[in-house]
């Protein structure tokens, strides 16, 4: 959920935004997986940044990938195996 509690992020291959007042879930991704094996999800709930796990292969290190409100990449880096949450402060 973001921050201002009125939008849902949902994680089912890519990421999915959608209202908290909207029935269903919407027939494209937020944001694409594009062949990466995304498994954790996470908002900054003080600029909707939007944080993206990669787990790659479930052996190797991971990559996060962070995205501006509106879905735009912003940066990635690597993570360690399988990373899959986020803590914001």
């Amino acid at each position: 959920m973001n921050g201002a509690g009125d939008a849902l992020y949902l994680l089912n291959g890519g990421v999915y935004r959608m209202a908290i007042t909207d029935g269903a879930l919407p027939g494209t991704p937020f944001i694409a997986a594009e062949g990466r094996n995304l498994y954790g999800l996470g908002v900054d709930p003080a600029n909707g940044d939007v944080y993206v796990a990669d787990a790659v292969d479930y052996t190797q290190r991971g990559r996060l990938f962070r995205n501006t409100a509106g879905g735009s990449a912003i940066t990635d880096f690597l993570a360690g195996r399988i990373p899959n949450g986020f803590v914001f402060r």
